[in-house]
């Protein structure tokens, strides 16, 4: 059975750099974006050397043509050969913003993200009242 995704991704081409630590060992990537959405990305990594399934990571993403860096917490959901799929948790009010607005000019539906942002809303509010 096939899950539908409530986000949708974009595809945005950048660079930008992975940030984690293992084993007391911090580590610094750089890193290619293949694409983007509300609650997660896909970068590619080449060489990836070590296993990063559930290890929490920082996505550094630095937005051309701006002094605009995002810093994306979250985990490595999957892993496969050189890809990681990054979920994002614990992203600041100025992060959410613009990552908000990135999806939006590259998605060109703003009524689509606005039922995605309320639904991101809602999954977080769900989330705080359950602890």
């Amino acid at each position: 059975m096939s899950e539908r995704r409530k986000f949708s991704r974009v595809n945005f081409q950048g660079i930008c750099s992975l940030v984690f630590d293992k084993k007391t060992e911090h580590h610094d990537f750089e890193a290619s974006l293949i694409d983007i959405s509300l609650k997660g990305a896909l970068i590619s990594i080449n060489p990836l050397i070590i296993d990063l399934e559930e290890e929490p990571v920082q996505l550094h993403l630095g937005l051309e043509g701006s002094d605009i860096e995002l810093l994306l917490n979250g985990f490595v959901c999957h892993q496969q050969e050189k890809l990681l799929g990054v979920q994002f948790t614990k992203l600041s009010i100025d992060t959410i913003s613009h990552l908000k607005r990135l999806i939006e000019l590259n998605l060109g539906d703003n009524e689509s993200m606005k039922r995605e942002f309320a639904e991101l809303i809602e999954q977080h509010i769900n989330e705080i009242s359950n602890k």
